[in-house]
């Protein structure tokens, strides 16, 4: 799909930073003009991930296929326009919790109530200052991250595969649990800042992993990412998103992508056959 949209001038663009398995921050660009679409990616390619799309249709067939962080559309496009694109995206439980800001040339008070009806979280005229709409989606994303404070650590959980363990094996077990409690919600934290939090090299940490609990360093880690993001689905409490950076992804997509990995489902599948209210 990447060569088609780069080769066909009259198609969307796909421009990546980074690989789409990458938990890097994706933002989806949609905009009829081509020119507009290039301003608004020059300036987030050399921090995000920038996927664009030409017109509403096929702005929305993206965001169901790959779920960006965040949307910037434009009002007024042929065929579906930015107002229903928005209402599509806020009736699917798949994409309802994608944070949009919505671009018009039409800045009448009752366009922005439109716009804000349909579930847009910001509105920004035409002609805008760019250093405007760069404090706004940081301002939207970092809202979203700030959600991780809400992460619950109390449900982290280790446990042996041996019946019972000595008093040294339990103190690098403590150790282990301690470092994850603290650390499971960052992004930033790999098997390598694992191992230097328990005082370990990366081959010990490896070992003693597969001696007590049966499991690489990074298949734990991965696995007690998912079974917090299972727990905080099925409590209802938190939306994808929320679940997604409080279990340590900078990219939703990423984590709806490990976690159907992990379970079969998507998040939002998850969610419902836990009972959990639309």
């Amino acid at each position: 799909r990447d060569d088609q949209i780069i080769t066909d001038a009259l198609r969307p663009v796909a421009h990546l930073t980074s690989s789409p398995t990458e938990d890097v921050t994706t933002l989806l660009v949609v905009d009829d003009s081509a020119d507009m679409r290039a301003y608004v990616r020059a300036r987030f390619e050399t921090r995000f991930r920038v996927v664009e799309a030409a017109d509403g249709e096929d702005g929305l067939a993206l965001a169901r296929e790959l779920i960006p962080d965040l949307i910037i559309s434009d009002v007024m496009m042929p065929g579906m326009d930015g107002h229903a694109l928005c209402g599509a995206l806020r009736s699917s439980h798949e994409t309802d919790f994608i944070p949009i800001i919505l671009l018009t040339a039409q800045a009448g008070q009752e366009e922005r109530i439109a716009g804000l009806g349909r579930g847009a979280d910001d509105y920004i005229a035409k002609p805008f200052d760019m250093r405007e709409l760069e404090v706004r989606v940081d301002n939207l994303l970092v809202s979203r991250r700030r959600l991780r404070e809400r992460f619950a650590v109390e449900q982290v959980r280790l446990k042996p595969v041996v019946p019972a363990v000595d008093s040294a094996d339990q103190a690098f077990l403590d150790r282990l649990h301690a470092a994850l409690v603290a650390n499971l919600d960052n992004p930033e934290f790999g098997v390598a800042e694992l191992a230097s939090a328990v005082f370990q090299d990366r081959s010990h940490l490896f070992r003693r992993t597969r001696e007590l609990l049966n499991e690489a360093p990074s298949d734990m880690l991965r696995r007690l990412r998912m079974e917090r993001a299972a727990s905080m689905l099925a409590s209802g409490h938190d939306g994808v998103a929320e679940v997604a950076y409080g279990v340590g992804f900078n990219s939703v997509s990423h984590f709806c992508r490990s976690f159907r990995e992990s379970y079969g489902v998507t998040p939002s599948e998850y969610r419902a056959k836990a009972g959990v209210p639309a």
